[in-house]
């Protein structure tokens, strides 16, 4: 293992790998770390959905520049990620959900955002399978989808050309610190000199953030999706309902998961009761989004925190995790789609999968240089819209540690947002 570096990324999910590899475009001498394989967690198993629309205000300028280089992201990385940019499309069934897209489309308008409102004979141009009644769609087209996996490889691999190294099955054990400032990172295979460390560890970036005594008020939910067999091609958006959500591969398999109402799992654990007064509110708030739950998985790995010893660092990641698969919830949710779409009745599930989600007190993502120690950078708690929000993760990151200053504002990302006393602002809904 390299034994020095200028900058050190802890995570080989989307994020972690534009920005380094955005930093070794730059001449940046960098180490990725990643305790499995590259977009092995939660890159991997997203429904890989490139959206603008249904955001809240702070991450629309974000988007705003994702997409433009989501756009141009083949000729950049010379190579595939089935990019497919056949617009979001999501529907309105009710008075009560017309309402909340015409508001988003209201405050999307206003902030530059090109979406709109689409009359029932305008979405079945775009989507002909759909044969349930609805009142309205709420369509952005230059949105769309991607392989989650090939892109988030292509950033990878693109990184190592310019000479970044990669070291994969490698935990990040600790990060050390002298006189207020990052000064190393010990891993399974050494110790690596730097004085900067990237936490793009996902879920995980909490934990990662504790080895520097920073807190991150973060939750872990669990959501699902499936995968069909393959059709010939039918529609190419992105298309969600309240209790539907499907995409369209570029192989021909129908992909589904929850609609813009569906509900994930919070496994109770240790951490329950940490940030209790910030959290039981929202938990109020959003009950119809979050059921509580019991995994043996996540006991045994709680036990092994609080037991661990030495290597208790090593035993709060856990490799090769598999979350656990509600198979009921799968079936419901592929029962919604043939109710959404009547011409794929005969749908099977050939695969389904789990993932974990870590979402903050207020949805947005933390994003920045921390307080203390100096040179620690956070980037985690995307709440589920952090693969879109990849590309220009790269691109501000590196601008961060580069040029000291990102091109478009992270300031309302800031970790410092949750600080002892700060109030933290309720989100108007799970987007």
């Amino acid at each position: 293992m390299e034994k020095e570096a200028d900058v050190v990324v802890i995570g080989g999910g989307i994020s972690g790998c534009a920005i380094a590899y955005n930093l070794a475009k730059r001449g940046s001498k960098v180490i990725l770390l990643e305790k499995g394989e590259i977009a092995s967690e939660a890159s991997g198993r997203t429904g890989a959905i490139v959206r603008q629309q249904g955001r809240q205000p702070p991450e629309i300028p974000l988007m705003l520049a994702s997409i433009r280089l989501w756009e141009h992201l083949d000729e950049e990385l010379k190579t595939e990620t089935d990019f497919v940019q056949g617009g979001n499309l999501y529907l309105a069934q009710t008075d009560e959900e017309m309402k909340v897209i015409e508001e988003t489309v209201e405050e999307g308008h206003q902030l530059g955002l090109d979406n709109r409102i689409l009359s029932p004979q305008e979405v079945s141009k775009i989507v002909p399978t759909i044969g349930a009644p609805f009142k309205a769609g709420m369509f952005s087209p230059r949105d769309g989808h991607t392989d989650s996996i090939k892109c988030t490889n292509a950033f990878a691999n693109a990184a190592k050309e310019h000479g970044a190294k990669i070291y994969t099955r490698c935990h990040a054990v600790d990060i050390g610190v002298k006189g207020g400032r990052v000064d190393s990172v010990t891993t399974t295979l050494g110790e690596i000199k730097t004085p900067v460390v990237v936490n793009a560890a996902g879920v995980w970036a909490d934990r990662v953030a504790k080895m520097v005594g920073v807190h991150m008020p973060v939750k872990i939910i669990r959501a699902w999706g499936a995968e069909s067999q393959p059709y010939p091609p039918l529609y190419k958006a992105f298309v969600r309902a309240p209790r539907s959500g499907s995409r369209q591969t570029v192989s021909g398999n129908i992909r589904f998961m929850g609609g813009w109402k569906g509900r994930y799992n919070y496994d109770i654990s240790l951490d329950i009761f940490e940030d209790l007064g910030i959290w039981l509110p929202r938990l109020i708030r959003f009950s119809t989004h979050v059921k509580l739950g019991f995994s043996w998985d996540v006991l045994r790995r709680d036990i092994r925190r609080l037991f661990g010893g030495q290597g208790k660092h090593l035993s709060t990641f856990p490799v090769n995790y598999e979350p656990a698969v509600n198979w009921k919830v799968v079936e419901a949710r592929r029962r919604a789609l043939t109710e959404l779409m009547p011409s794929l009745k005969d749908v099977k599930t050939i695969k389904a999968w789990a993932g974990l989600i870590d979402i903050t007190p207020d949805l947005l993502p933390v994003l920045g240089k921390v307080e203390r120690p100096d040179g620690f950078i956070m980037v985690g708690g995307f709440s589920g819209h952090g693969y879109a929000l990849g590309p220009i993760t790269g691109k501000l990151i590196s601008e961060l540690i580069l040029d000291g200053k990102p091109s478009i504002s992270i300031d309302a990302f800031s970790i410092s947002r949750f600080g002892k006393g700060k109030k933290v602002p309720m989100p108007p809904r799970y987007r």
